[in-house]
């Protein structure tokens, strides 16, 4: 056997729990199934007084008593429904197996009627029978149009709004103009104890008045509204906060409904007309009650947004004030989560521009394409140069969760160009010949090795080994300083006649090597360019020595095995053939 609509429980599905808890009473058993249900549930014996035997936390709130108090009261007098719908409870339990929905009420002090969707059916346990009640205080009253299109308006706007703050300003606006209030206001609570009037609609002929009003005691709230003492033992019933309200004085009429978030209990909306006569329908309360559940949603997202917006105002502050630039973004989307101040100035774009921004065109300026980091990678490092700075960045990308809990990447630069400038000062001083200003030997492998793995048929490159003849005569003979100038003036004329893209660099004493990135037939037309030019400086020059080198140019072939040393010894092979061919020719 089952229960019935609205709600729909198995008891097959309990067999064994049934079973076991059968010796604790039947009360246990209720409890292991309705206990943590949101819909008031009642359990009632046949007997001639339906005298009730449990009811859920959910029916004790709404009936503003305590669970144990519930038990053993008859019916009637617990709820004190219409006689009518009594006698059809009453008939149910003679009908196996059917069940009853009737549109209702329960009679509550100082309220009046609280409407309800009553919905009964009995069921056996144990030899014994037993009635559910089920009271939904949410009307099944269909709504009409106009207020079902309301409900739409205020709905569409409220989305349309830039903020959660805004939405519900333009929906309270909405529903105050359909309804034709003078006011309707959101009371949200502080505490336990207090609430506080945080949105305030007003037409056209009303001024508000609530702006200001914190700390309102909950069982204050309706007397203050009213504008008038209500009785003292009416405070609490007023003050229930779980359900409909409905009110009116010589001055006024109120109709209140909660806003509710799930089990949370956020405060209350609040319609107000002057008309003390004035009788709100059950299309209102539908209304308010609707509006009411979509507010929750705005509240709920507005606090987030208040969160989310505080935790940014911190990083903004700590990011503001330390070095570095910052930019998070998402992964998948690469919007631009949030930079500081640095980073804007970095880009040259307003910092309130940046948060939304696609960040993959801005990568492009700090050097780099967008990427997003794999599930091995944990971090991302590279080096750019900013023109627009002119200084040199180091940057790092990392994992990160974002403060709204999805997954996000930070990028973090620093200023590296005194860094850079100190490390090639350094480079430069370990890199070149003190004497010469050219290349040291140690650099010039460097280069080689590197060569050794680029060079194609469409980009040649040679090794010229270069020696100059007699400097240890010309050091003997006229003194060291007659042989640096040799030297000197030696490289001063290689290096007129190479081009940008070429090197030279001091092997030795009197040895340097030359990279040509070009053929061996090219790389032997630019040296004896440098020949011509020998020629003519010893024609005209005054000093005591004459200028000469022998050259041998060793061509880098693209796919081999060549080495450096095998490369540096070919071009020294073939400097030494040609210096005693030369020396052969003047003999």
């Amino acid at each position: 056997m089952e229960f019935v609509n609205p709600i729909t429980l198995r008891l097959g599905a309990y067999k064994n729990k049934l079973g076991l808890l059968a010796v604790g009473g039947v009360t246990m058993m209720f409890s292991e199934l309705f206990q943590n249900i949101d819909l008031p549930i009642l359990i009632c014996k046949n007997d001639t007084e339906l005298s009730v035997c449990y009811g859920n936390p959910s029916v004790a709130h709404l009936l503003s008593k305590s669970e144990e108090d519930l038990l053993g009261h008859p019916l009637q007098s617990l709820l004190r429904l219409p006689h009518g719908d009594y006698q059809n409870i009453q008939e149910l339990l003679h009908q196996e197996g059917a069940a009853l929905e009737v549109q209702s009420s329960i009679l509550k002090s100082s309220i009046g009627r609280v409407p309800l969707h009553l919905s009964a059916n009995q069921f056996s346990f144990q030899g014994e029978t037993y009635l559910k009640l089920c009271l939904d205080r949410r009307s099944n009253h269909p709504p009409s149009e106009v207020n079902s299109q309301t409900l739409i308006l205020a709905s569409h706007v409220a989305h349309e709004a830039p903020n959660a703050h805004e939405s519900i300003e333009r929906m309270l606006g909405v529903l105050g103009k359909s309804l034709k209030l003078q006011r309707l206001s959101v009371f949200e609570a502080e505490d336990f104890e207090t609430l506080c009037m945080s949105y305030e609609w007003c037409s056209s002929e009303v001024k508000p008045h609530y702006t200001f009003w914190h700390d309102i005691p909950r069982k204050q709230l309706y007397a203050l509204l009213m504008e008038t003492e209500l009785p003292e033992e009416t405070h609490g019933v007023f003050a229930a906060g779980d359900e409909r309200v409905i009110a009116a004085s010589q001055s006024k009429s109120i109709l209140s409904v909660p806003i509710l978030f799930g089990q949370e209990a956020m405060g209350y909306l609040i319609a107000e007309d002057g008309n003390g006569m004035r009788h709100f329908t059950n299309d209102d309360s539908w209304l308010m009650e609707e509006s009411s559940r979509l507010l929750a949603s705005f509240i709920k997202r507005r606090e987030q947004d208040r969160s989310l917006q505080y935790h940014l105002d911190v990083l903004n502050t700590v990011t503001n004030h330390v070095d570095g630039m910052i930019c998070v973004h998402d992964p998948e989307s690469r919007e631009i989560l949030f930079a500081n101040r640095a980073f804007s100035e970095l880009l040259c774009v307003p910092l309130k521009e940046l948060r939304g921004e696609d960040s993959e065109h801005l990568m492009r300026e700090l050097g780099k394409e967008y990427s997003k980091l794999t599930s091995e990678e944990k971090s991302l490092r590279w080096e750019f140069f900013n023109p627009r700075t002119g200084k040199w960045y180091l940057a790092k990308r990392t994992k990160i969760k974002w403060i709204d809990g999805r997954e996000a990447q930070v990028d973090r630069m620093v200023d590296i160009t005194e860094q850079k400038e100190h490390a090639n000062a350094l480079e430069h001083i370990a890199s070149t010949d003190r004497m010469t200003g050219t290349y040291n030997r140690e650099w010039a492998y460097r280069l080689i090795e590197r060569l050794l793995h680029k060079v194609t048929a469409e980009s040649p490159a040679s090794v010229v080994f270069v020696d100059l003849d007699n400097l240890k005569c010309v050091n003997d003979s006229f003194g060291h300083s007659e042989g640096d100038r040799m030297i000197l003036q030696t490289v001063c004329m290689i290096q007129s006649c190479i081009r940008k893209t070429d090197v030279i660099c001091r092997w030795g004493g009197d040895e340097f090597v030359v990279i040509i990135m070009a053929n061996e037939y090219e790389s032997n037309r630019i040296m004896e360019s440098v020949q011509d030019q020998v020629k003519a400086y010893n024609a005209t020059a005054d000093s005591p020595s004459r200028v000469s080198f022998s050259y041998g140019v060793a061509e880098i072939h693209p796919g081999t095995t060549q080495s450096v040393e095998g490369l540096i010894a070919e071009a020294d092979q073939k400097m030494y053939d040609n210096k005693m061919q030369r020396s052969c020719n003047k003999n």
